[in-house]
């Protein structure tokens, strides 16, 4: 099994065109009405604004300034979207570029990494100069969200074959601008039986840049986590679900790295036949480590901080006004406890996707205004809760 096929390298200096639109974000804020939590909101009334994959950092350097998909344009959003970053300080609107919502990610170094279709690209945030990172050799689109190591030089990707599956993950050398063809459908054809034959969610190791992450999904989630490690060039089993009765018995789904690199969290469904169920984590490398951090709700999605003190959690969906709600909730990693920050509406469809700023001061998530519309918001965890007025 060969590993490290390098494609054809494509690097080369761009400034895509800047365009002024007319609508700009808008910011509101309210209290939360269960916690007293402020809520600053920023979007744009009768459309949709959301942040990036909670497993992307969707501030900038400094934490002052968001990258959304917006829609700024005003046309139907399906899955196409503008990329724009809003500065929460002086609440200015800067248009980047347009594509499918959540395929982009923010480095540690202050640049906006984004997909269109078999193309990379990065915008500087400092300058909002952009350059063409790498094109696919074969014209093949580029799929779902990048993620970037800690140290700026790593993206994992993927991308699907002639036959429109996930077959195939890669890493871009962000230096050079060099892909590499690390796991391929033909090293899984004992395991990829219909209707479930694709690989899905590439993660790079943020700190251990040889090893990526990716998954089997299946019916009830993820039906196997595996480990790719390019220094052995080795695919290793990383996690495989318990069974009960010669079924799946775990279902697992949303993992994303610690932020040192020691482990993965994932969400053990609360519906998995085989408890207990949960945020749980699993070594980087040993299957035989892991173990079940909180249990206190119903989760969806589980985000670490980058100083590794918490995560922070959405849970699934219960009955609201609007559509439907779901809870925010904070987890003290030493401790293992948790505090209730907001209960937010969302769209039964939508997803919170809750993730911390680089500072680790602001949890930023999704949610729908009384019109179903979306909006990002974001609280700041280090200021005590506002008194609600009864």
């Amino acid at each position: 099994m060969k590993h490290r096929i390098l494609s054809a390298i494509i690097f080369v200096f761009c400034i895509l065109p800047q365009t002024a639109f007319s609508k700009d974000l808008s910011t509101k804020s309210f209290l939360d009405a269960v916690t007293g939590r402020r809520i600053h909101a920023v979007g744009l009334a009768g459309t949709n604004t959301a942040h990036l994959y909670p497993t992307s950092l969707t501030w900038d350097a400094a934490s002052t300034k968001l990258i959304v998909n917006a829609n700024i344009q005003l046309d139907k959003w399906g899955w196409y979207c503008d990329f724009v970053e809003f500065d929460t300080v002086s609440e200015k609107t800067t248009y980047i570029d347009s594509y499918r919502s959540y395929y982009g990610a923010v480095s540690r170094d202050n640049k906006f990494y984004y997909i269109k279709k078999d193309k990379v690209y990065y915008c500087d945030l400092k300058t909002y100069q952009k350059e063409l990172v790498c094109a696919h050799p074969n014209g093949f689109d580029f799929y779902g969200v990048p993620t970037i190591s800690n140290d700026n030089t790593v993206m994992a990707v993927y991308w699907k074959n002639k036959n429109d599956n996930l077959r195939n993950i890669g890493k871009i050398d962000l230096k050079t601008g060099k892909l590499s063809v690390l796991v391929s459908s033909a090293d899984f054809k004992d395991v990829f039986s219909p209707p479930y034959p694709d690989l899905n969610h590439p993660l790079v190791n943020p700190v251990y840049k040889n090893l990526i992450f990716f998954c089997l999904d299946g019916p009830f989630g993820v039906n196997r986590m595996w480990i790719y490690d390019e220094n052995l060039d080795k695919i290793k089993s990383h996690y495989e679900p318990k069974q009960l009765g010669g079924k799946v018995g775990e279902y697992l789904y949303h993992e994303n790295w610690a932020a040192d690199g020691e482990k993965i969290y994932v969400i053990k469904s609360h519906r998995s036949p085989v408890k207990p169920a949960g945020i749980m984590w699993v070594d980087k490398w040993d299957s035989t480590k892991y173990g079940i951090v909180n249990s206190d709700y119903q989760y969806h999605y589980a985000s670490p901080s980058s100083d590794g003190k918490w995560l922070i959690a959405c849970t699934r969906y219960i009955k609201g006004l609007v559509d439907k709600q779901s809870d925010i909730v904070l987890v003290d990693l030493m401790t293992k406890k948790t505090m209730l920050l907001a209960r937010v509406d969302t769209v039964s469809d939508g997803h919170v996707h809750p993730s911390f700023s680089l500072d680790n001061k602001k949890v930023t998530f999704t949610f729908i205004d009384s019109d179903k519309k979306m909006w990002v918001g974001y609280i700041d965890i280090t200021q005590k809760p506002d008194l609600i007025k009864k």
